[in-house]
């Protein structure tokens, strides 16, 4: 392998790296909707979901941060919270 091309993964490699601590971040302090204790509490994690997402990807679109924020809810068990999306 050539010196760019090493100088080139190192880059990516970088650039990789504060932004998936930034997710594990955001995975490590998810709580369910249903864990939190009023409407006021589940409206400020979703504004805080939002503005780490946006933070980490300006131009994520709804569609990705729906996706990311079911794949929490998943990772995370929220079954009251899935069950609800489910029927709705």
């Amino acid at each position: 392998m050539n010196m760019m091309a090493i100088l080139a993964l190192t880059a990516a490699a970088s650039n990789f790296l504060p932004v998936q601590q930034k997710l594990d971040q955001i995975d490590r302090t998810f709580i369910c909707p249903e864990d939190l204790p009023s409407d006021e509490a589940r409206d400020a994690a979703m504004n805080l979901f939002v503005e780490q997402v946006r933070s980490l990807d300006p131009s994520a679109t709804v569609a990705n941060l729906v996706a990311y924020r079911y794949s929490l809810l998943v990772k995370h068990q929220c079954v009251k919270t899935l069950d609800i999306m489910k029927r709705n």
